[in-house]
């Protein structure tokens, strides 16, 4: 029983993935997911934030990130017979790959490979060997158009996914587009202290009931608190260098 995370998003209408390349002391060495074995008391999902976070250097996010977004995104997982299994599938025979939809980053693989390079180059052969956090050392999107054509330098045992990759292509698709393209959110409620603005027919303040609450033509609130004029922004907020209030 084990499980992992493949990393996968839409980038220039075509789908790319994550992948992981194992360092130079790999028993099984290739391109593959972010995943390994259970350990004791660990479930499916726990397994593969936890696997993610440590072979990824903490680069995709801690367990704890992982497993938020895996469940925010919904789940979208392949299920893949070990080698050992029966034609019963039991989930001891199961690896359990799941995908976790991302923006693409171009400059994600250069930091993480700069980094890796850097780190493996200069500390002890042992330490790269026994800890887990150095597993890969190269990480790369590869788009699904390269999937067959380079299916030979992936894991002698991740091969066979990659034809399943290939074969839930729509599916794959349909469910990252699903995740990522969402309508545009509207910040919490956002004061952004300033003057008065253009006057208008508005409510009275509460606090200062001579002063008048006012209603821009962009459709932003103003009130009247503590002396200042406060505008209440019902529009997204990109960020900006703006002096802003919360309450």
């Amino acid at each position: 029983m084990g499980s992992g995370v493949l990393p996968t998003t839409i980038h220039n209408n075509t789908l790319y993935f994550l992948f992981g390349k194992e360092n130079k002391f790999a028993d099984t060495p290739g391109w593959s997911d972010f995943g390994g074995g259970t350990e004791q008391g660990e479930s499916f999902l726990e397994t593969a934030s936890r696997e993610a976070s440590e072979e990824s250097t903490g680069f995709l996010g801690s367990k704890q990130e992982i497993k938020k977004q895996l469940l925010k995104k919904g789940s979208y997982y392949i299920d893949i017979p070990t080698a050992n299994a029966n034609t019963n599938i039991k989930a001891k025979n199961i690896y359990r790959m799941y995908l976790l939809p991302m923006r693409y980053s171009e400059e994600l693989p250069h930091y993480y490979n700069n980094n890796q390079k850097f780190l493996q180059t200069h500390l002890d052969e042992m330490i790269i060997k026994k800890s887990k956090i150095f597993e890969k050392a190269e990480i790369q999107w590869i788009p699904f158009t390269q999937l067959l054509q380079k299916k030979s330098t992936f894991r002698s045992y991740f091969q066979n996914t990659i034809e399943i990759l290939i074969k839930q292509q729509q599916q794959i698709t349909e469910f990252i587009q699903g995740t990522l393209d969402k309508k545009k959110k509207y910040s919490p409620t956002i004061y952004t202290m300033g003057s008065s603005m253009s006057s208008a027919k508005g409510t009275r303040s509460r606090t200062h009931p001579g002063r008048k609450n006012y209603t821009t033509k962009k459709g932003d609130k103003v009130f009247h608190r503590k002396g200042k004029y406060v505008r209440r922004s019902r529009r997204p907020y990109y960020g900006g260098k703006r002096t802003m209030r919360r309450y």
